[in-house]
């Protein structure tokens, strides 16, 4: 009896002492019995794993299971609450994490008596929440830095209150079209009035935000044309480089442009007749949104080739996402694949903002634009304002997906 307690004893001792063994040491003679439970755990369920003499050779991945610590097919030895079998995922490391690793299981396991006595555990939920909200305000911080979406929020909210100016506008003329509230002057209409006034002014004040961020846009173009930023996805097709590169050229001219028509909209005498200067920039605008549909289909054609090629899933798909979603790289084909998918949604809708801006285009594209319009107040302003909110709509997707 003495014999067969001894014989234990030391059985409990060497299967104490090789779960805190040094990684890649081989010194011992006799068969290893490595497990992950000790006696001090053995009441949940855990049965020792007993490994062979001369383990076979060990693959990278393999290696670093060994060398961060086995894994338990049984149970966690630190779970608290939980059935055996419950936390097999569970990997003990070896020395040089095992204080680390004690108090986040001591921590983990007091957090599960917590849930399995509340249903919740205490925080996790608001510390899950608090960091969603911080990553997405630092998305947004980081896209408050680009001209780009610069131009994105002041155009939203531009188209609003334009939105809101010809709203009220109506309602405004509907009031004083009526006989007794033209007589009687009414304090309503009087309100209504003004309100649109001050939308007006709300929009005036946004379009010439508008001009004044976009003077960065000079050097954003020239970057492009020099670098080919704007297709680094796609550099494996010279016609799909080449158009990005003649709409980077367009821009390039449009933007200074406008700033001078700008000026001659601000100094009349600085500059004569800025209508002339609007209209030169809008053909230019024009070529761009020509050059982008044609450029968009061809991306959207490449993209769709990916897609169906399994084969070619991954190649030249890197930057694409880099620049599609240039804060969280995919981790893995699935992430990859989704983030394909949405850069075609977003290829999708960059045309039909196309489309919506065409028309516009070509209106202050006209000699006579202003004196001889070709398209009215309410459908030009109302073709620019979808362009805005699917542009807003783009710019969320951007900030969630990211």
């Amino acid at each position: 009896t003495s014999l067969k307690n001894s014989l234990l004893l030391s059985n409990i001792l060497l299967d104490f002492l090789s779960s805190f063994a040094i990684p890649n040491q081989r010194h011992l003679t006799a068969p290893r019995r490595v497990t992950t439970c000790s006696v001090r755990f053995a009441k949940n369920g855990c049965n020792p794993i007993t490994m062979p003499l001369n383990p076979p050779k060990l693959d990278e991945e393999q290696k670093e299971e060994r060398e961060w610590g086995e894994t338990s097919t049984e149970c966690d030895p630190l779970a608290r609450g939980k059935e055996p079998g419950q936390h097999c995922h569970r990997r003990l490391p070896h020395i040089t994490g095992m204080s680390n690793y004690f108090s986040s299981k001591v921590n983990e396991g007091h957090e599960s008596d917590v849930e399995s006595e509340t249903g919740t555990a205490p925080g996790r939920k608001e510390r899950k929440e608090g960091r969603n909200a911080a990553a997405i305000l630092h998305r947004i911080s980081l896209m408050s830095n680009n001209v780009s979406y610069h131009d994105r929020s002041i155009k939203f909210l531009q188209y609003i209150s334009w939105l809101g100016w010809y709203v009220y506008l109506r309602r405004s003329k509907s009031s004083f079209s009526d006989s007794s509230s033209r007589q009687c002057g009414t304090s309503s209409a009087r309100s209504v009035d003004e309100l649109a006034t001050t939308f007006k002014k709300f929009f005036d004040r946004f379009t010439d935000a508008r001009f004044i961020f976009r003077f960065w846009g000079v050097a954003s173009s020239a970057e492009a044309i020099s670098t080919g930023s704007q297709a680094a996805e796609f550099r494996d097709r010279p016609v799909i480089m080449l158009l990005t590169k003649v709409m980077a050229s367009c821009m390039l001219f449009y933007h200074p442009l406008e700033h001078v028509a700008w000026v001659g909209y601000v100094a009349p005498k600085a500059v004569k007749d800025p209508n002339r200067w609007i209209a030169w920039s809008c053909r230019f605008w024009t070529a761009f949104l020509l050059t982008d549909l044609t450029c968009t289909h061809l991306k959207m054609l490449e993209l769709g080739k990916r897609i169906r090629s399994g084969d070619d899933r991954e190649a030249g798909r890197q930057n694409m996402v880099e620049m599609e979603q240039p804060y969280k790289k995919p981790q893995n084909k699935k992430e990859l694949y989704k983030a394909t998918i949405r850069a075609l949604w977003q290829l999708r809708w960059n045309q039909v903002r196309s489309f919506c801006q065409l028309a516009p285009a070509i209106h202050w594209s006209l000699p006579n634009w202003s004196s001889d319009p070709w398209l009215e107040d309410p459908l030009l302003n109302g073709l620019m304002f979808s362009e805005a909110m699917v542009h807003a709509y783009q710019t969320v997707c951007e900030i969630i997906w990211q």
